[in-house]
């Protein structure tokens, strides 16, 4: 279901029993529906009644301001500190995996799936076609650990690395061997 949040007229009788949006009324109708087919079906365990709400935002990667004023060093070096980290730093880890997962291609309700790879947890996607470790820090065994799975794609942060350029080139290396001994290849991508 999509849904502009659109504001309920102040004399409508939703707005009077709290809803603000005809979002909102949607939300609850879904509630509502999945309440009662969980009182009519006898399985009730064993299906998904739940939902999830996504709200269009901006992109979690901070934007290049390729525009600086010739000779603007503080401009320059504005960007520059921006981009230290491209990722913005109030981004919280789930909204980062499904900005990256629709990047990949996947849908909103492809299954998604906590993991552990080594000591570290990893996001499964579609039954480990792909998958994303969001860590601070990355170990060499997760990375193994998650070569082992045999993804199609791997995605972790650049800044799991630290500036440790050698466990970034390990990385690069175990995904690189495994290629070399496979019928399938695995992608390797770090943001």
């Amino acid at each position: 279901m999509v849904q502009l949040p659109e504001p309920c007229d102040d004399s409508t009788s939703a707005k009077k029993a709290g809803y603000n949006t005809i979002a909102e009324i949607g939300k609850e109708r879904i509630r509502r529906s999945a309440i009662k087919i969980a009182e009519e079906i006898e399985k009730k365990d064993q299906i998904d009644l739940g939902f999830r709400v996504y709200k269009l935002d901006k992109s979690h990667f901070n934007q290049w301001q390729s525009e600086v004023e010739p000779g603007n060093v503080e401009q320059l070096q504005a960007n520059l500190e921006l981009h230290s980290s491209h990722i913005a730093q109030e981004t919280q880890q789930e909204d980062l995996l499904y900005e990256l997962l629709l990047k990949a291609g996947f849908e909103l309700t492809e299954s998604i799936e906590q993991k552990t790879f080594g000591n570290q947890r990893a996001f499964s996607i579609a039954e480990d076609a792909l998958l994303i470790c969001l860590e601070d820090r990355i170990e060499p065994e997760t990375v193994e650990a998650m070569v082992a799975a045999e993804p199609a794609e791997i995605i972790v942060k650049d800044s799991a690395f630290a500036g440790n350029d050698q466990l970034k080139v390990n990385a690069v290396q175990t995904v690189k061997a495994y290629n070399q001994n496979s019928e399938t290849d695995i992608v390797f991508k770090v943001v």
